[in-house]
């Protein structure tokens, strides 16, 4: 190579002062938005560690009162120790829950973007886990209606495990904010090359101003519906929401205030 190819090949870029300027102001622009994503992150963080140790502590609370009960009387009828010892075991049951739901969502942070999916009957899918609802004792008290139609021969690309959660998640909630007699639904359709799956019930619905915070880790819903009636640290549908996104899918809700809630998802169809 002789001097001249030399001297072009190592030329520096001929950059002015202007292009410099406008080069650093988008480099800062970018820093900035990074470190805002950080600073947000982090708050979450935060906020979703406080609302967890808060819902950890109502039943260790609760669970060292009673043990304290049983340890200070001495003569307490045999009545009285199994009335205790069931409420203690109802707390830690909740104590069981709240644990379950942060190992899911550690475990759904952890995940690469994809899961493995496979081609799944949605049909029967749906009847069994429908079926398992009906059998269950927990919804004697509601009115459980499955409309899938009867011939539904579509396979849908599924987590099976993971979307039975989703399903169960939406059902306890239907159950819980919504009164003896009221109806549960069950429903599916195909739109396009998506099947479209909903949940609705008739309970007394969500206000429309939370419905875009109700996936969110650390929302509380709890004054959205009633002050007795909480959704704990809120991870049940953020939890809902992540395993819809791994499976290329969504979830939302459409509510009516004092008539009930309905919670789609949506997945993709295998192609034929």
């Amino acid at each position: 190579m002789n001097y001249e190819a030399n001297k072009i090949a190592f030329a520096k870029p001929e950059l002015t002062v202007e292009d410099l300027t406008i080069a650093l102001h988008q480099a800062n622009l970018k820093l900035t938005e990074s470190n805002k994503k950080l600073v947000e992150s982090e708050k979450k963080r935060s906020e979703l560690l406080a609302n967890i140790s808060h819902d950890l502590r109502s039943p260790i609370t609760t669970l060292q009162g009673y043990v304290e009960y049983l340890l200070t009387y001495d003569h307490l009828e045999e009545q009285e120790v199994f009335l205790t010892l069931n409420q203690m075991h109802g707390k830690l049951h909740t104590l069981d829950y709240l644990l379950n739901e942060m190992l899911m969502v550690t475990s759904l942070d952890s995940f690469n973007d994809s899961i493995s999916l496979q081609p799944v009957q949605i049909e029967s899918c749906l009847s069994e886990f429908f079926n398992s609802c009906k059998e269950d004792k927990k919804y004697a008290q509601r009115r459980l209606s499955f409309r899938v139609p009867e011939y539904f021969p579509y396979l849908a690309m599924l987590n099976q495990k993971m979307f039975l959660r989703v399903l169960d998640n939406l059902f306890t909630n239907a159950l819980k904010y919504s009164s003896p007699n009221d109806e549960i639904i069950l429903k599916a359709d195909i739109y396009e090359r998506e099947v479209i799956i909903a949940v609705t019930d008739t309970g007394i619905g969500i206000e429309q101003k939370y419905l875009p915070l109700i996936f969110d880790r650390t929302f509380m819903i709890s004054d959205s519906r009633t002050p007795e009636q909480s959704m704990g640290c809120g991870l049940g549908l953020s939890i809902a929401a992540s395993i819809m996104e791994k499976h290329h899918g969504q979830i939302w809700c459409e509510s009516t205030l004092g008539k009930g809630s309905t919670f789609y998802l949506s997945s993709l169809l295998c192609e034929y």
